[in-house]
C-alpha cells in the first residue's frame, strides 16, 4: 500500500510543478493542447482546447480561434470523428475570415505557433 500511496502523492505533485514551471515560459493551453496531441492523447488535447477557446472568445480574439479550431480538427481526425474535424476546420475558416476584417490574424498567429522574434 506504500508504494501506491507514494505514487497518488507524487505524481499530481510532479505535475502540478511542471506546470507551474511551464506557465512563465509561454506554455499556453493551446501548447499544452499540442503536446498531448503528439503524446497519443487526444481527449486531453480536446479538454484543453475547450478552456483555450473560452478564453479566446472571452477576449475577442478571433485569430486565436481560428486557431484553436483548426486543433480541434486535428484532435476530432485522431479520434476517428472525421464529421466534428470538418466541422471545426469549417469554424477555423469562419474565424480566420473574421480575423482578417479586424486585421489581427497575423499577430495571433504569432502570438500562439511561433517563437518570439528576436531583435537586432
Amino acid at each position: 500500500w506504500r508504494g501506491t500511496f507514494i505514487s497518488l502523492i507524487t505524481i499530481p505533485v510532479s505535475l502540478a510543478i511542471a506546470i507551474i514551471c511551464l506557465i512563465p515560459l509561454g506554455m499556453t493551453l493551446t501548447r499544452l493542447g499540442r503536446v498531448h496531441l503528439i503524446l497519443g492523447a487526444p481527449h486531453k488535447a480536446i479538454s484543453l482546447f475547450e478552456q483555450a477557446l473560452r478564453y479566446a472568445r472571452e477576449s475577442r480574439r478571433p485569430g486565436l480561434e481560428m486557431i484553436i479550431h483548426s486543433e480541434f480538427a486535428h484532435a476530432y481526425r485522431r479520434i476517428g470523428k472525421p464529421d466534428l474535424a470538418l466541422e471545426s476546420a469549417k469554424k477555423a475558416v469562419e474565424s480566420s475570415a473574421a480575423a482578417i476584417q479586424m486585421g489581427t490574424i497575423a499577430r495571433h498567429r504569432s502570438e500562439s505557433c511561433s517563437p518570439p522574434a528576436r531583435r537586432r
